[in-house]
């Protein structure tokens, strides 16, 4: 005959903060994107983006979005050649990748590059101190075509002006 499993005293105040924990998650990542969508729809002129959507073509929309996703799956897998590819599975990788671009996008002074580091810490215990080189050096591999193009540039018959020379010489990746 099956009994139910107990469960000792002391494990139920555990079991309850940890319902509770779960559930004032949901609560504040679900008021944070409500917060997120009403400040959206204020910001934007829907009716504008709705009439820009309507000229796009769907092929060539879908074409885009599967290039810029391969290229960000493309950088997780960088990243995690340099973290430790031993211990961060690819799709956890993937994942804290595309937070970090999410959060990159939503605030501008590149915090989603912390995130990583602080996400990596918490879901596969790799410290601080060893993840956040890494992040330092995949932004510097991100560098490398851009200090490629400018190296080659000058020899390429194509006049740039001045102003010009300086966004390229200015931008980041």
């Amino acid at each position: 005959m099956d009994r139910p499993i107990e469960l000792n005293v002391a494990t139920r105040p555990a079991l309850q903060r940890a319902r509770w924990t779960a559930t004032m998650r949901l609560a504040v990542g679900s008021a944070a994107a409500l917060v997120f969508v009403v400040t959206f729809i204020r910001l934007v002129n829907l009716h504008s983006v709705w009439q820009r959507l309507e000229q796009l073509s769907p092929g060539l929309a879908l074409l885009c979005g599967l290039v810029f996703l391969s290229a960000s799956i493309v950088r997780a897998l960088r990243w995690r050649w340099f973290v430790a590819p031993d211990r961060v599975g690819v799709l956890r990788v993937i994942a804290i990748t595309q937070v970090a671009v999410f959060i990159n996008w939503l605030v501008p002074l590149r915090v989603g590059e912390l995130v990583k580091s602080l996400l990596l810490r918490r879901l596969s215990a790799i410290p601080l101190s060893q993840s956040l080189p890494t992040v330092t050096m995949d932004k510097a591999m991100d560098l490398v075509p851009a200090v490629g193009l400018l190296i080659v540039l000058p020899f390429v018959p194509l006049h740039l002006s001045r102003p010009l020379w300086l966004v390229l010489l200015s931008t980041r990746s």
